[in-house]
């Protein structure tokens, strides 16, 4: 990371830790870290500060917001940083332009009061302006977004492409248990609406959505705009804004695999993608809207699908000019979100010498209390944020990933051997390969196992606890290629450990090859408990 102050003083930025990186289409694009001062950054450390730029993986952001406090005695200051394209909002184009403008005058128009320039991908008709400019550059950028129908993707130092929609078709997909930790599906019907009038200058235009017979007649705002002159484009212009469908939005969390410190994925923002989760009956292709990822650490990245296209001014107005706290809590139109909404419920409200009670109607063991003592949370979700915005806990479940040891030294069978990375038999018994004991805290227990059978036969992994014996996962393969996925990269194995009990649990692992002589290869990548 370099840093550079508003005096043009550049330095090498060490000893910071990235927070998170996150891209929203049409919208969001920051950088959050935080820096502890050190010999090693103490030339630096300084240069951290309001308005100052710091260049990351290749895109350059300007720091607006800076937390300053110490641990123990380390000075600490804790940063979030915008992409510097948002600077434009501080760009203001005095002049206007009217009549039937084309994008590539619209977006000269804007340009030309900035040190940034464009390139156009897409296809857009005319559309017609009165008054066009008077305004920042940022905001005048938004208008051609929405009236266009247009999204942009940075890809220069000073360089925006537009285009119809970025991201590609994608033939990868997100798979529950596959490589999908967590998925929440939220649905919102409130907003649809199946009719709706458009009065131009001398026409009026009336449009009914096809899903009328399924909703019913469903009354939208009209829309008054005199520079619509034509039936045909008012028409197109009232289908376009017509929400005439329940807006969904699925926010999961992947696992990244990395291959030498880099993320092997098929997919970006802005891609269209398979989804599929079999419990929830989820079969379709969606869209990346969100794309949150931890590019220094082995935090699995976050990713917000929809099946709609949020409104682009409301995306960039929200980012430059909302708080964090009313983003988090309302929608793009000031509602309350469902995820929160999903945190209340009614709920009988009493006082006593203990402190205040909130008990739901339809079950008196689900409840929450307060006192001086504390909150007792009997039932009910719990949401705990950082000031960095990291959910700790959702739910009352823990989100930490946490790590397992294995028994040192090695505890196995002395028919496994070690054979490069892997441990190798040739027997057709389970042979153990490796022990394991934790507090039983979470509720799945997640291992990343990697097999190779160089022969082609099939070979056999399994997870068996100490007491009874059981096995609790089990995985066979014939993989011969060394490349292969569940070779190179491994394969997830969820272990669904029951109701946490906070008691010990041993298990061991096992492998087996189906042929006597034959090799059976298989290895650890990554063993850890969540939820």
């Amino acid at each position: 990371m370099i840093v550079t102050n508003l005096n043009g003083q550049t330095e090498m930025l060490t000893d910071y830790k990235i927070i998170q990186r996150k891209r929203v289409v049409n919208g969001e694009f920051t950088l959050s870290f935080f820096v502890f001062q050190t010999e090693r950054n103490k030339h630096s450390f300084p240069l951290v500060e309001e308005e100052s730029v710091v260049e990351y993986d290749g895109q350059e952001f300007r720091i607006k917001k800076v937390r300053e406090y110490t641990k123990g005695h380390t000075p600490v200051k804790e940063v979030t940083a915008p992409h510097v394209f948002f600077d434009i909002i501080d760009d203001y184009q005095y002049e206007t332009i009217s009549g039937s403008i084309n994008i590539v005058q619209a977006l000269n128009h804007v340009f030309s009061v900035t040190d940034w320039t464009w390139v156009n991908h897409g296809a857009f008709n005319s559309v017609e302006f009165e008054n066009f400019g008077d305004g920042t550059a940022l905001e005048l950028f938004k208008t051609i977004l929405d009236r266009y129908g247009a999204e942009y993707e940075i890809t220069g130092p000073r360089e925006v492409t537009l285009k119809n929609q970025i991201g590609a078709f994608r033939d990868a997909q997100f798979r529950y248990k596959h490589n999908i930790k967590t998925l929440y599906k939220d649905i919102d019907s409130s907003n649809v609406s199946t009719y709706i009038k458009g009065f131009g200058k001398d026409i009026t235009v009336e449009y009914t959505s096809p899903n009328a017979s399924v909703y019913g007649i469903r009354h939208a705002p009209p829309v008054k705009d005199e520079r619509f002159t034509n039936v045909t484009s008012l028409k197109e212009h009232l289908k376009k804004i017509l929400n005439d469908t329940p807006n969904i939005v699925i926010d999961i969390e992947v696992i990244e695999l990395k291959k030498q410190g880099i993320p092997v994925h098929e997919y970006d923002l802005g891609d269209t993608i398979f989804l599929i989760h079999e419990g929830l009956g989820i079969d379709a292709t969606v869209r990346i809207l969100e794309y949150t990822d931890y590019p220094e650490s082995y935090k699995s990245p976050s990713i917000v699908l929809a099946n709609y296209k949020p409104s682009m001014t409301k995306v960039l107005t929200s980012f430059q000019q909302t708080s964090k706290t009313l983003k988090q809590l309302t929608d793009d139109d000031g509602n309350l979100t469902l995820k929160l909404k999903r945190l209340y419920r009614n709920s009988d409200h009493y006082s006593d010498h203990t402190g205040d009670w909130y008990i739901s109607p339809e079950d008196p063991n689900a409840y929450v209390h307060i006192g001086a003592g504390g909150i007792d949370v009997h039932r009910g979700l719990i949401r705990v944020e950082r000031d960095d915005g990291y959910p700790v806990i959702i739910g009352g479940a823990l989100q930490n990933e946490f790590g397992i040891m294995p028994h040192n030294p090695p505890f196995r069978n002395s028919e496994i051997s070690i054979n490069g990375w892997w441990w190798s038999n040739s027997d057709t018994t389970h042979k153990i390969c490796e022990a394991y004991m934790f507090k039983h805290d979470s509720r799945y227990l997640k291992m990343i196992v990697g097999m190779l059978s160089p022969s082609g036969n099939n070979i056999g992994f399994e997870v068996v606890n100490w007491g009874p014996g059981t096995v609790l996962a089990q995985k066979i393969t014939n993989h011969s290629d060394p490349n292969s996925g569940i070779a190179y990269y491994g394969e997830i194995l969820t272990i669904d450990l029951g109701v946490p009990t906070g008691e010990l649990i041993g298990l061991y692992v096992k492998l087996w090859s189906g042929i006597n002589g034959s090799e059976a290869l298989a290895r650890i990548i990554g063993i850890y408990k969540e939820g």
